[in-house]
Formats: C-alpha cells, sequence, structure tokens
C-alpha cells in the first residue's frame, strides 16, 4: 500500500526496523560470560592520596596563564602563592580520590573566545577555548602522574583476544603522551 502521509511512513518503516533487528536477534546465540576472580598477586592500579611535596611539584610545573577559571582562580596567582595554598589543594584534590567521585563544580567550564587572526569582526576568527578549574587540572595531572608509573613499571599485560599477539613495540606510556594534561 502507497501512501503519502509522513505519519503512516514513519510508523510503517519503525514497525519494519524493530521486526527486522527482533528476527535477526533469534540467529545469535549469547555468549557465555564467565567471571574471572581478581588476583591480588598482580599490580593494581590505584590512586594515592597526594602530599603537600607533590602539590609543590604540580604547581611548579604548571604554565602560568592569568585565564580565571570558574571560580576566578588562575594558575599565576596560584604560583605566586603556592606555600599558603599548598595544605587546602591537597585536602581538595584528596576529598575526591577518598569519595570516588568528581564534584560537580570540578566539571563546568568557563568558555572564553580567543582572537587566532584576521579580521576582529569577523566571528570565524575567534576559537573558542574551556578554562576548567585549576584544581581539577591539578587533579588530572597527579592521576595522569601515577598512572604513567605504574605503566612504566608493572609487567606487560597478557595477550588477549582483544590485543594483538605480537609483543608491544613500544612502552604502555606513550598512549598517555596524548592524554598530557597541562
Amino acid at each position: 500500500m502507497l501512501t503519502d502521509k509522513s505519519n503512516t511512513v514513519v510508523s510503517s518503516f519503525n514497525r519494519f526496523c524493530i521486526s527486522s533487528v527482533k528476527e535477526l536477534t533469534m540467529h545469535f546465540k549469547c555468549p557465555d560470560i564467565s567471571y574471572h576472580p581478581f588476583d591480588e598477586s598482580k599490580p593494581v592500579f590505584i590512586i594515592r592520596d597526594i602530599s603537600v611535596p607533590e602539590v609543590l611539584k604540580i604547581i611548579t610545573s604548571l604554565k602560568s596563564y592569568k585565564a580565571k577559571d570558574e571560580f576566578a582562580a588562575d594558575k599565576y596567582f596560584l604560583k605566586l602563592h603556592k606555600e599558603t595554598l599548598a595544605s587546602p589543594v591537597v585536602h581538595l584534590t584528596n576529598l575526591p580520590i577518598k569519595q570516588g567521585e568528581v564534584p560537580t563544580t570540578w566539571k563546568t567550564s568557563k568558555v572564553t573566545l580567543v582572537f587566532k587572526a584576521g579580521d576582529k569582526m569577523k566571528p570565524g576568527n575567534y576559537q573558542p577555548v574551556s578554562i576548567f578549574p585549576i584544581i581539577l587540572k591539578m587533579a588530572e595531572k597527579w592521576a595522569a602522574m601515577q598512572l604513567t608509573d605504574y605503566l612504566n613499571n608493572c609487567h606487560a599485560p597478557q595477550p588477549s583476544a582483544f590485543w594483538n599477539i605480537t609483543p608491544l613495540k613500544q612502552p604502555p606510556v606513550t598512549f598517555l603522551r596524548t592524554l598530557k594534561v597541562n
């Protein structure tokens, strides 16, 4: 039956798709999922609490931008007053580690437009940049440092069905270089 009514066409198409998927799924067997207990003899990655010396090291390594985050904090101010702010930063960084959850306020960013080149009157010559809270950047850097150390020091993982059988040609940490936090 041919029709030009959009509701009828859409309904027919939906019924066809649903019935096709149901028919296809009848031809596949669900794989058996086996339980693999945790092996305590193998290394496990756990994010440790950060200490004052580690916070100072991270603050020192941050690039000094004067762009303010959502809380009006900037890396330049943090670097100038790092000795005074180190203990509160330790507490603020360790709290989500202990609670196992990143605070919602850390996930918000301030979006600002940065001029690239050309005519300043053309909107296309500006690039949007998200400025996340400094405390989040520090926590990310701390987690990345620990994950890098873990991957550099742990034994190469056993091959699985999802990996190539050939040995790893590069250390696993090369993947982290693409995730490096400034």
